[in-house]
């Protein structure tokens, strides 16, 4: 609840009024005659209606200004910050850019949150399970999307079978893809260089009976590396890490032979070698910010759910509103060059987007297969076994993503708290009606704090 102001000074200037013509002796004034000349101004003042900047200042609702560094990867479901700095909606809520459009590398996602170089980067589950022991102050704070572009990749044209079209045929999963990964023996094998990727790809080949020995070659690079690879005809299959790199080569004619997707039809439900192959991307930073400046991390995150709503609404009808801000930030940071069309299957296909009401699958009932603890439960046990994580601890995912799950409960306790006064401000009128109109559209706009704060002073008809 919002602490109301004092109205004990306006008290005290009447009395002090009152003195003061009283001592200075005229006969014509009495101290009766002053009391009651101030209190007819105090009630005219009290009377007139007050603007909507007046009752912001009185009933201290204002948007404070922080500044942030704010850093992106160069990833498609990273990138898509850049929509909300082109179009001000970060300033709309006090938060200043200190340098827009900012992209950093991948793998310095967590050093730069570390030595507070940034206050918010753009973050990926599988990277935060591999840094949350040796990095714990470092949280995801928020999630955008469910990243399920984990693919690998056949030349344009090759003619070979792919995992979808054996099992809509009729095959059974276990011989699609015993079928399809086979098609790799004797080739030339890219996979990037990421280790949270790993288990996919050695679930990929224990379902398809190979070893990488089977190969002519397994290569180990990175995305910018596997597309030079490909376009020079230096490899027979492909699986990048980005879902831009995923998109650009799928434009350029390569297909998905298998998916994730796939995987995890294969495998038994809870099978952890189906959850590695799911990703969360969202926003990375330190929980020694957030215990500082709550209120900072709840209107960034707000402005991740617009833009979310923006990129959603320009997949569904076919606009480029939001996909046109986003493209030369992603093109110049990945090197990549996708277009529209690109970008449309990235948030069409490899990085769906996830709304506001779409997130509750991630934080609200445990029981729910997409969970953030069902899916990074077993993530953890995987980064154990393979010796990234120790093996004698016992590790709860909520020490990597528990204050993402804490803002968005937060955000979803504003909404309610907003919508039992919402009926409230039907017959506000003057400034007052100004300030639920004002609470209304950021109400709208996904900032639930400022909603709520506005919204309160308003229908309270006085602070």
């Amino acid at each position: 609840m919002l602490r109301w102001l004092n109205k004990g000074p306006m008290a005290a200037v009447s009395l002090a009024f009152a003195l003061m013509v009283a001592a200075c002796g005229d006969d014509t004034v009495t101290t009766t005659q002053a009391a009651t000349t101030q209190a007819a101004v105090t009630t005219e003042a009290a009377s007139a209606p007050m603007s909507v900047d007046e009752l912001i200042t009185m009933c201290e609702v204002g948007i404070p200004q922080v500044s942030v560094n704010f850093g992106m990867a160069p990833f498609g479901d990273h990138t898509i910050y850049s929509h909300a700095m082109a179009e001000g909606w970060f300033e709309e809520v006090g938060i200043m850019i200190n340098d827009k459009f900012a992209t950093i590398p991948y793998e310095q996602i967590v050093p730069l949150l570390v030595n507070e170089d940034y206050d918010f980067t753009t973050q990926y589950g599988p990277n935060e399970i591999q840094s949350m022991l040796r990095a714990p102050d470092v949280q995801q704070v928020t999630f955008s999307d469910t990243y399920v572009g984990l693919y690998f990749l056949a030349p344009p044209d090759s003619g070979l079978d792919t995992v979808p079209d054996l099992v809509a045929s009729g095959m059974s999963y276990e011989d699609a893809f015993v079928q399809v990964v086979r098609q790799m023996v004797g080739k030339r094998v890219a996979i990037d260089d990421t280790g949270s990727h790993r288990s996919f790809v050695d679930a990929v080949f224990e379902a398809g009976g190979v070893t990488p020995d089977d190969f002519a070659e397994l290569l180990t690079v990175d995305d910018a590396r596997m597309l030079l690879l490909a376009r020079g005809g230096q490899i027979d299959f492909g699986k990048p890490l980005g879902g831009a790199q995923n998109a650009e080569l799928i434009q350029d004619g390569w297909y998905p032979i298998l998916g994730a997707a796939d995987l995890i039809a294969l495998l038994p439900p809870g099978d952890p070698r189906g959850a590695t192959g799911i990703g969360h991307t969202g926003l990375g930073a330190r929980a020694s910010h957030y215990e500082e400046d709550p209120d900072t991390f709840l209107r960034v995150a707000g402005v991740m759910f617009r833009v979310i709503d923006a990129i959603k609404r320009d997949v569904a009808e076919g606009t480029d509103v939001a996909l046109a801000n986003i493209l030369p930030v992603l093109e110049s940071a990945a090197a990549v060059e996708i277009g529209i069309d690109g970008l449309r299957i990235i948030y069409g296909q490899i990085d769906p987007m996830k709304s506001f009401e779409e997130q509750e699958e991630y934080w609200g009932d445990e029981s729910n297969p997409f969970h953030y603890k069902n899916v990074y439960r077993p993530q953890i046990e995987a980064a154990q076994e393979g010796g990234i994580l120790p093996a004698d601890q016992e590790i709860d995912p909520s020490a990597g993503f528990g204050l993402a799950a804490e803002i968005y409960d937060k955000l979803v306790e504003l909404r309610a708290d907003y919508d039992s006064l919402a009926a409230q401000a039907a017959g506000l009128e003057g400034g007052y009606a100004e300030l639920a109109a004002i609470a209304a559209t950021h109400y709208e706009n996904r900032n639930y704090l400022d909603a709520y704060r506005y919204l309160e002073a308003a229908v309270g008809g006085s602070c």
